[in-house]
């Protein structure tokens, strides 16, 4: 069998439906706690493009907020507090085959469960690693193409520093 949802909104205006999960122990004004949202986009009659959004409610706070869409392309997109650029906070598949991620502010890091390792690609262009307990592993600087090992501002095309020697050419 299969289950449809919808409502009487008007998908010319964007609306399509929502699935709201209410608690009622909450006070009158804000008893949903999450919801899954359906919304229309496009002009073409009958063959409008959807995206479906989900919101939740941070501890301490009214209102439920927009943490995640998936766009009508596919695409999954993030917001992040009130930003609005979500193109900033982003997971696509291209079709030439590359997975973008797109992240903050400040760069992309991707560690592993307890954060002691990782790779950050900051902004400004450069590629930090982190192994273990040691930051700035490696870095390569993305204005420069140095790379550095042990020291986070190499000072050539390959800057190794170490406890003993200080700097290896």
């Amino acid at each position: 069998g299969i289950l449809e949802l919808g409502d009487n909104q008007n998908a010319d205006t964007g609306g399509i439906g929502s699935i709201n999960f209410v608690g009622t122990y909450q006070d009158a004004g804000h008893k949903i706690m999450a919801e899954i949202r359906a919304s229309g986009s496009g002009a073409t009659s009958g063959q409008r493009g959807s995206s479906i959004s989900m919101y939740t409610k941070e501890n301490g706070t009214a209102n439920i907020a927009e943490r995640m869409r998936i766009t009508s392309d596919g695409n999954v997109t993030f917001a992040i507090g009130s930003d609005t650029d979500r193109d900033a906070n982003s997971i696509k598949h291209a079709s030439n085959g590359f997975l973008y991620i797109k992240g903050g502010e400040a760069g992309i890091s991707i560690n592993d469960d307890g954060e002691d390792t990782r790779m950050i690609l900051f902004n400004n262009g450069n590629i930090r690693f982190d192994a273990g307990t040691k930051d700035n592993a490696m870095i390569i600087e993305g204005s420069t193409g140095n790379v550095g090992i042990g020291t986070d501002s190499p000072g050539g095309k390959l800057h190794i520093q170490t406890a003993s020697t200080g700097q290896t050419p």
